[in-house]
């Protein structure tokens, strides 16, 4: 993407996500959203070009005076390297 192009909605980040992942992405974004935890979480995305990559997310949702969250903020790291490296489990960063 070009930076400042992609559209900052959740369906804009819904349509990358890998068909497979789609329903736990979901589930677990409104988790954090309803318990205002930190959310973190794995998950494939399919770039434009089509190839596929794992993207390890985290972040909380900011809520206004009434409760109701607009909008969220996070961080993404590409995996796909440690993926494909090690499989699909925890390695702790510290």
């Amino acid at each position: 993407f070009v930076p400042g192009k992609f559209p900052e909605t959740y369906e804009a980040f819904e349509s990358l996500l890998h068909q497979d992942d789609r329903d736990e992405v979901a589930r677990v974004i409104k988790e954090s959203i309803e318990t205002r935890t930190v959310y973190n979480t794995d998950f494939k995305i399919v770039w434009l070009a089509g190839s596929t990559h794992w993207i390890q997310a985290m972040g909380r949702a900011l809520y206004d005076d009434t409760g109701r969250a607009y909008q969220m903020l996070g961080i993404v790291f590409n995996i796909t390297k440690r993926i494909k490296n090690f499989g699909h489990k925890y390695i702790p960063l510290n």
